[in-house]
């Protein structure tokens, strides 16, 4: 081999060797940066863990003190229960103690009779939750605006629940046919026909389409939807 071919890789080692010198400190700087983004991540999944870890067990005992006592008997422990369950749903969002806190004060409010505050903590609730928990709360917010005689409220919430929830197929054809209910209630049969047919036609096989059947029939037999 030529001394000139010799040369050659020691000058491309050189002129790496250059390249990494030169690049070092940014090299160093972007590991760095690296290393800290790695760092804050593990943190903040480690204390996110802990957090609902810890927010977990404080709704479970706090649910605990609260079911342990007859409802009748509540009344006696509401002064020390009630402000831990505000808290935590406070405190916890979405989370799971969070979504549970909600749950215990609005069948609270359910026990005592209290339908506006039942259906504000219901849709609270609604809006932390995402699929089957989410249509439930919106549709128990419902049953709690029908308890109040807002039959306009209360469709309307059915509503949401189907078209938002479509494929919650223990809860979506509920809220239809409680929706078509409601629209016969108000005297119209017109879109009480049109929530029974769309629930026949999306849900065939629930038993909630059996009765908007009947429904259906009963209404043509009474003359109800003779313009259409």
């Amino acid at each position: 081999m030529s001394e000139a071919q010799n040369r050659d890789p020691v000058r491309f080692a050189e002129a790496v060797g250059h390249v990494v010198t030169r690049l070092r400190v940014p090299l160093l700087a972007l590991l760095a940066a690296v290393a800290v983004v790695l760092i804050v991540t593990l943190v903040v999944t480690e204390r996110r863990r802990a957090l609902l870890e810890s927010s977990t067990v404080l709704i479970e005992e706090v649910e605990k003190r609260w079911l342990a006592v007859p409802t009748e008997e509540r009344a006696s422990i509401e002064d020390e229960v009630l402000p831990q369950l505000e808290l935590i749903a406070e405190r916890h969002g979405s989370r799971y103690a969070g979504r549970r806190a909600l749950q215990l004060l609005a069948a609270r409010h359910v026990d005592r009779g209290e339908w506006q505050e039942a259906a504000d903590r219901f849709a609270e609730l609604a809006d932390r939750s995402t699929g089957y928990l989410a249509a439930l709360a919106l549709s128990n917010a419902a049953v709690a605006y029908e308890e109040l005689g807002d039959r306009d409220t209360a469709a309307n919430l059915y509503r949401d629940v189907a078209s938002r929830y479509p494929d919650e197929s223990a809860l979506a054809p509920r809220a239809l046919f409680s929706q078509a209910r409601l629209e016969e209630e108000r005297g119209d049969p017109v879109a009480a026909n049109d929530a029974y047919a769309a629930l026949e036609a999306a849900y065939p096989a629930s038993r909630w389409s059996l009765l908007a059947r009947n429904r259906l029939i009963y209404l043509r037999a009474a003359g109800a939807l003779d313009d259409r």
